[in-house]
C-alpha cells in the first residue's frame, strides 16, 4: 500500500522544493491544507442575438497540498462541464533536502552552475551541491529529453511527425560539473557539461534527415569579484563544441595534432562546430549612485543542450547608471546599448540596433510627484542603398510616458489625482512596409479618487483619450470611468461597483460604442469560508458591422473554503 501512495505523488507532483533537514525534528509528520470552491454561472443574450456562452456552467475545484516533514505536495482537482481531471500540473516531482553544507537533488529539476553552461535547463536526474566553506562544488546526471517517437504520414511518408505537432526526438542524457573557491560575492568556478543523444531511443527511416542523434561539450569560467566594498567585476565565459549527427566520421587524426588533449575527450567529426561565447561588466555601486558597462558577444555557431535559447552571432555594448539626490526625493536612471549581428561575418550586411532609456521620478512634496520615463530603439543596416526595399530594415522607436500625482489625506477623508500622458511612434524608413508599420499613439488618461478611511468607502471618476495615427486612417476613442467600493468595519463584507463607456471613431466619424458595467459582493462567512456573487453587463454597438452589436448580462456565485 506504501508503494502506491509512492507512485501518486510521483504522477501527480507538480514543484520541487528543498528541505533543510536541520528542522526535520521541528516538523509535523503529516498535515492537510488547501482548499476547495464552488463557482455557478449564467449567460444571456439580451439583444436577442446568437448567444457567444453557455447558458449555465459549473465548476468544482480542490487544491489540496499534502505536508510530510515540511515537503509540500500540491495536487489540482477540477469538475465541470467541459472536462474532469485530477493532476499535478505538469505532472514532476522533485526534491533537494540541505543539512549543513550538503544538499542533494533527486527528480525534475533545473540548476544555474553558468548562463552558457548548465542554465536553468529542466532535466530529471540526482545531483550533489558540496559547499564546505569556501569550496563550492556541484554535479548532476540526468535526461534532459525524453525521447519521442513519430509516425509516418501516409500523405508524406518521408515527415513522420507526432500527433501534437512536434518532431521527433532522441532521448537526450549527460552530466555537469562544477568546481570552484569562494563566496557569493567573490569566487571563481569552472564547469563542464557533456550531453549526448541515444542513438537507441528512437527508429524510423534512415532517410529522414531533419532529426539527427547530437553530442554537445561544453567548458565554462565564471567568475565575481568585489573590490573596496563598491567596486565589482563578473563575467562568464563558454566555449561549446557541438556535434550535429554522431554517425559521421571521424575527422583524420593528423589535422587535429595541435589539439590532441582536446581529442581526448572529445570525438571530433564532420559535423562538430566550435562556438565561444562570453560577457563582462565592471560597475560601482554607492547607496546613492551606481554605474556600471557591459559587453557580450555570442559566436553564430554557439550551442549548449544545459540552456534553451541563445540569442546567437552578436555583439552587444551597454551601460546603465542611477542617481538618487535630494534624500531619495529626486531619481533618474538611464540605459543605453548598442547591438549588432554579423559578428562570424556570415551574411552580406550588418544590422545595428540602438536601445536607449531614461526614468525620472520626483516626489515635490509629501503630496506631489511627477514620473517621467522615455525610451529610443532603433534599427538600421550598414549598406542600406544596397539592401532591396523589401527586405530592408531601417527603423526608429520611441516613447514618451509623464505621470503626475497627487495625494493628500486629512484622516477623515483622502483625494488622489493621478494623470497619465504618453506618446508612441514608429517611423518606419522602408517605403514598402512603413504602410503597415508606421503609426503614432498618443494616449491619456485622469482619475480623482476621494476615500473616506473611516467608513471604508472610495469613489473614482475618470477620463481616458486614445487616438491612433496610421498611415492609412485614423482612429480615436474617448471613454468615462467610474469606480465604488465599500467594505464593513469587521472586513467581512465588501462591494464593488465599476461602469466604463467608450466612444469609437475612425477619421472623426462614429464608428460605434461599448459600456460594461460590474457589481461585486463578497462575505466571508468566518474566517475560512467566504461567498461572493458578481452581476455584470456589456453593451456593444458597431456602426459599420451589425454583427457586432449585442447586449451581454453575465452572473456568477462562488463559495470557497480553506482548511
Amino acid at each position: 500500500m506504501k508503494k502506491i501512495y509512492l507512485f501518486i505523488f510521483l504522477c501527480f507532483m507538480q514543484k520541487g522544493f528543498s528541505q533543510d533537514l536541520n528542522n526535520l525534528k521541528n516538523q509535523k509528520p503529516i498535515s492537510v491544507s488547501g482548499g476547495i470552491n464552488v463557482n455557478i454561472g449564467t449567460y444571456n443574450s439580451l439583444s436577442g442575438g446568437k448567444t457567444r456562452l453557455d447558458p449555465f456552467s459549473w465548476t468544482l475545484s480542490a487544491s489540496p497540498t499534502l505536508n510530510l516533514y515540511g515537503v509540500q505536495l500540491p495536487f489540482f482537482f477540477l469538475l465541470n462541464k467541459q472536462s474532469r481531471s485530477l493532476a499535478g500540473p505538469f505532472q514532476q516531482f522533485g526534491v533537494s533536502p540541505s543539512y549543513k553544507w550538503a544538499k542533494l537533488h533527486l527528480g525534475y529539476r533545473n540548476l544555474m552552475f553558468s548562463p552558457y553552461t548548465l542554465g536553468g535547463r529542466l532535466f530529471n536526474g540526482a545531483g550533489l551541491e558540496l559547499n564546505p566553506g569556501k569550496l563550492r562544488f556541484a554535479v548532476i546526471y540526468g535526461q534532459f529529453q525524453k525521447a519521442e517517437m513519430g509516425y509516418l504520414d501516409t500523405n508524406n511518408p518521408t515527415n513522420p511527425n507526432l500527433p501534437n505537432g512536434l518532431s521527433p526526438a532522441y532521448q537526450r542524457n549527460g552530466f555537469a560539473a562544477k568546481l570552484g573557491f569562494g563566496t557569493t560575492q567573490n569566487h571563481f568556478d569552472i564547469t563542464f557539461l557533456k550531453i549526448k543523444d541515444d542513438q537507441k531511443s528512437i527508429t524510423f527511416p534512415a532517410d529522414f534527415g531533419k532529426v539527427t542523434p547530437d553530442e554537445n561539450t561544453v567548458v565554462g569560467i565564471s567568475q565575481q569579484f568585489l573590490f573596496f566594498k563598491h567596486l565589482f567585476w563578473k563575467s562568464d565565459i563558454g566555449v561549446s563544441l557541438y556535434t550535429r549527427d554522431v554517425r559521421r566520421e571521424m575527422v583524420d587524426q593528423q589535422d587535429l595534432e595541435k589539439y590532441s588533449f582536446i581529442t581526448k575527450i572529445v570525438d571530433i567529426r564532420k559535423g562538430t562546430s566550435l562556438g565561444w561565447a562570453g560577457e563582462t561588466t565592471v560597475g560601482l555601486q554607492f547607496n546613492t549612485f551606481s554605474i556600471q558597462g557591459q559587453y557580450k558577444l555570442i559566436s553564430a555557431d554557439y550551442q549548449s543542450m544545459g540552456a534553451y535559447f541563445f540569442n546567437t552571432d552578436m555583439e552587444e555594448y551597454s551601460g546603465a547608471a542611477s542617481i538618487s539626490a535630494l534624500q531619495g526625493k529626486v531619481q533618474l536612471s538611464g540605459t543605453y546599448g548598442i547591438q549588432k549581428d554579423n559578428v562570424s561575418k556570415l551574411k552580406e550586411y550588418t544590422t545595428t540596433r540602438n536601445i536607449g532609456s531614461a526614468n525620472l521620478n520626483i516626489q515635490f512634496s509629501r503630496t506631489l510627484g511627477l514620473s517621467v520615463n522615455y525610451s529610443n530603439y532603433g534599427t538600421s543596416q550598414n549598406i542600406p542603398n544596397q539592401i532591396i526595399d523589401t527586405v530592408k530594415i531601417s527603423q526608429l522607436n520611441q516613447s514618451l510616458m509623464i505621470a503626475p500625482r497627487w495625494f493628500k489625506t486629512s484622516g477623515t477623508v483622502s483625494h488622489a489625482v493621478n494623470g497619465v500622458l504618453s506618446y508612441q511612434n514608429a517611423n518606419d524608413l522602408n517605403t514598402i512596409s512603413k504602410v503597415r508599420t508606421d503609426f503614432n499613439n498618443l494616449f491619456g488618461s485622469l482619475t480623482y479618487s476621494y476615500g473616506i478611511p473611516t467608513r471604508k468607502m472610495t469613489f473614482t471618476p475618470g477620463l481616458l483619450f486614445i487616438r491612433n495615427l496610421l498611415p492609412i486612417y485614423n482612429t480615436s476613442s474617448m471613454g468615462l470611468s467610474f469606480s465604488a467600493q465599500r467594505g464593513s468595519k469587521k472586513n467581512n463584507f465588501n462591494t464593488s461597483l465599476s461602469l466604463n463607456y467608450t466612444q469609437n471613431a475612425q477619421e472623426q466619424v462614429n464608428t460605434g460604442s461599448t459600456f460594461n458595467a460590474r457589481l461585486n459582493t463578497t462575505y466571508r462567512l468566518t474566517k475560512k469560508q467566504q461567498f461572493n456573487v458578481s452581476l455584470s453587463t456589456i453593451v456593444n454597438s458597431d456602426n459599420k458591422n451589425e454583427r457586432r452589436n449585442f447586449s451581454e448580462l453575465y452572473m456568477n456565485a462562488g463559495y470557497g473554503i480553506s482548511f
